[in-house]
Order: C-alpha cells, then structure tokens, then sequence
C-alpha cells in the first residue's frame, strides 16, 4: 500500500470513521505487524493465499463481533 501502508492508514481511518470494520489482508505475518495493527483499530487480519472462502467467513465473523461490541 503506497504512502505508508497499513501502520499509517488502520490509525487514521479508525479515528476519523470508528464504525468502520477494517480486516487487513496482507502477506507480512510477523507477529509484531499484526498486533500493532490490532491495536491501531484493525478487527481482524487476514494473510494472503487464503481461499475466499475463508476470507469470506473472516469479512462475515468481523463484522458480527464489530456489531456485538458496539454501543447500544
């Protein structure tokens, strides 16, 4: 992703659209990448070679957790 990747954009699109369900899909699975982005407003993360299948069920499990956590 151009212009600082996922560390710059999960921040910034979850402070400015908190009801926003950000899944990240990304080949870089190092531990630390993917907790940061966890702790920055992502809801899920999701590597790449996965079947749709599976990311349809991560898409689909996100955002029935992302609607349970919100506030009533």
């Amino acid at each position: 992703m151009p212009g600082g990747g996922a560390l710059e954009a999960v921040p910034r699109i979850a402070s400015r659209s908190p009801g926003t369900c950000l899944v990240i899909l990304s080949a870089d699975e190092s531990h630390e990448l993917v907790v940061r982005l966890l702790n920055a407003g992502a809801i899920a993360y999701v590597r790449k070679g996965v079947t749709s299948a599976e990311i349809a069920k991560v898409l689909t499990d996100s955002l029935k957790a992302q609607a349970n956590a919100a506030p009533t």
